[in-house]
């Protein structure tokens, strides 16, 4: 459900974003910039500011229904990267991918290997899928998620990484 028309530049798209509460907090702190936050439950709590958009609407209908590459400077996807399911992964990041312009970025937590989920967890796996859409890890390390979060958080930031990746300068021939 989108109330509002969204901005022909977003600076930051969070997928699966849930509840909402960080975008608003990053939309506060950066009142010049657009946030677009999209799950496909509603999101919660009180009216979002201006630069900020919540769409409910599935992740993948949503990335197929934007049009134009290079309109997305920031892709965050945090501990929802499992959700598609694997066989719909490789579609997510090649939507990702077009929509970053050069130097654009992808910032990915997810779970590390547990018993429960291995598959989608794997951030080993995770970096193989998304280098494959054409964009380079530059940065790894563990989550270090703040105390204010929820103690879930908390106490699953042990057993979490965060991958940062960009899409590499367009060379000319």
């Amino acid at each position: 459900m989108l109330k509002r028309k969204l901005p022909t530049e977003i600076h930051v798209l969070d997928l699966f974003c849930g509840s909402g509460m960080r975008l608003k907090m990053l939309a506060r702190r950066h009142p010049k910039r657009n946030f677009v936050g999209v799950d496909h439950f509603k999101t919660g709590g009180i009216e979002p500011p201006p630069n900020l958009h919540f769409v409910q609407q599935d992740v993948l209908e949503f990335l197929r229904s934007i049009k134009q590459a290079g309109t997305v400077h920031q892709v965050n996807i945090d501990y929802g990267v499992h959700h598609p399911g694997t066989d719909k992964r490789k579609e997510l990041f090649a939507h990702i991918a077009q929509l970053l312009p050069p130097r654009g970025s992808l910032h990915v937590t997810t779970y590390n290997r547990q018993e429960s989920r291995p598959s989608a967890a794997d951030p080993e796996r995770l970096k193989r899928e998304i280098e494959a859409a054409g964009l380079k890890l530059f940065k790894e390390a563990p989550a270090n998620i703040s105390t204010s979060h929820s103690q879930f958080l908390v106490e699953n930031s042990r057993k979490s990484t965060r991958l940062w990746f960009k899409k590499p300068r367009e060379t000319r021939v």
